[in-house]
This record gives C-alpha cells, structure tokens and sequence, in this order.
C-alpha cells in the first residue's frame, strides 16, 4: 500500500489559471466554475501546479483534490471530461477524465481499488467537506450521477447531472 505524488499542471478557465485550493471544502477556496466557461488543463509553474497522486501499481494519476465546483456533470461532460480527452501538460499528452466511482452504493470501483492501493485517510486526498463528481448513471436514477467523499472518502451519493452545487465538483484523473 503505497503511493508517489507529483506536481505539474493548472486548471484554466477561459484562459485564466486558478488558484490550486489550500482549503478545499465547501467553504473554503475551491475556485467556482460559471455557466459556459471553457475549462482546461495546461502546463504551470510548480508553485502553482497540480498535485497528483500516483497510487503503487497503476497507471493514473488522480488530483488529490476538488479543483473546480459549480460545475454540473453536465458541463464536465460538455467541456469532455467526462470519457476523457486529451491535453497536454509539460509536453507529454495524456488522457483527462472522471474517475469510475460506482453506480450503488457498496459496489467495487475504481475510486475504491485507489483508496484500497493508498489510504482512505483525508490527507491525501481531501475528501472531507466536499464531494466530486464520478463518471456513473446512478442505478436508481438515470438523471443522476455518482458523487463521492463528504463524510468519508467511501460515501456514496448521487446528485442531478444537470445542476451546478457548491458541494460538488470536478476531481481529474490523468493517465
């Protein structure tokens, strides 16, 4: 059980770096996303840049943070985060997307395979006060999406897909 962390990349919107939140929980300093802004992830100075947890044994490197919310799934999904697209960071190309958190409660996925390889403890990965949106249709529900952290790094919800919350929001996974 182990893992390595990393430091490259920044959030932009509409061209325009974000601060990397020191305080991200709902009330802290999560830079807020706005209707129709494009969101991107491109190269920055390591002072400002992405950490990156790497967990032993796999091939991803997941921000160990929220970095962006008031974006709906929706608008993760319009801007191509949702499957995945491709940038660029330092150079090298990679693929940018959610990760798979699981469609019901208490199933296995790829969110629980990372806290299983790592720690679920909140440092590293700074569940707590905030959850982000996974890649999942809620079983029960087919205009939700999967929602992970809050209470714990394995809590489980769902929220409406189309609607933008203050305690939802965007956590990448880069491979």
């Amino acid at each position: 059980m182990g893992w390595e962390t990393f430091q490259f990349g920044q959030v932009y919107l509409d061209g325009i770096p974000q601060c990397i939140p020191i305080t991200p929980t709902v009330g802290g300093d999560i830079p807020n996303y706005k209707e129709d802004q494009i969101i991107e992830i491109m190269g920055a100075p390591k002072e400002h840049s992405i950490t990156w947890v790497k967990p032993d044994g796999m091939n991803l490197f997941v921000a160990d943070r929220v970095l962006l919310k008031n974006a709906s799934w929706e608008d993760l999904e319009t801007a191509g985060f949702v499957k995945g697209q491709t940038v660029y960071v330092g150079g090298r190309r990679y693929r940018c997307r959610l990760l798979q958190v699981g469609s019901i409660e208490d199933t296995p996925s790829e969110w629980d395979s990372i806290l299983d390889a790592t720690t679920e403890n909140n440092d590293p990965w700074h569940w707590e006060n905030i959850f982000f949106w996974g890649v999942d249709t809620a079983i029960n529900r087919a205009s939700h999406r999967a929602v992970r952290g809050y209470p714990s790094a394995r809590f489980w919800h769902s929220g409406n897909a189309t609607n933008r919350y203050v305690n939802v929001g965007f956590r990448p996974v880069i491979e």
